[in-house]
């Protein structure tokens, strides 16, 4: 990935404006990613122009994540759940075979 960055500083009526530029020839394989200018001072503005395919991928991408995450969380859950109810079961079948060893 290419890509070239321009710093221009100037000050105006006592606060600092710092304009980066950047231009990114190519990402990857997955289209043209045009960024605006990336004005720094008061207030943040970054303004990004996405082909429609480009979009589409990074909207791809965003869905396969949280699903990957959703089912880890569940998988974590589902296993913590049944260790507990494991030790549960241990710890009621030691106490019945003690009760039934001081019975005898």
């Amino acid at each position: 990935m290419y890509f070239k960055l321009k710093r221009h500083y100037r000050v105006s009526d006592t606060k600092e404006v710092v304009n980066i530029s950047i231009s990114l020839s190519h990402l990857c394989k997955v289209g043209h990613v045009w960024p605006s200018d990336i004005n720094l001072g008061t207030k943040v503005n970054i303004g990004w122009n996405f082909s429609l395919f480009s979009t589409i991928v990074v909207v791809i991408v965003v869905v396969v994540v949280v699903v990957v995450v959703v089912v880890v969380v569940v998988v974590v859950v589902v296993v913590v759940v049944v260790a507990v109810v494991v030790v549960v079961l241990v710890v009621v079948v030691l106490v019945v075979v003690v009760v039934v060893v001081v019975h005898m």
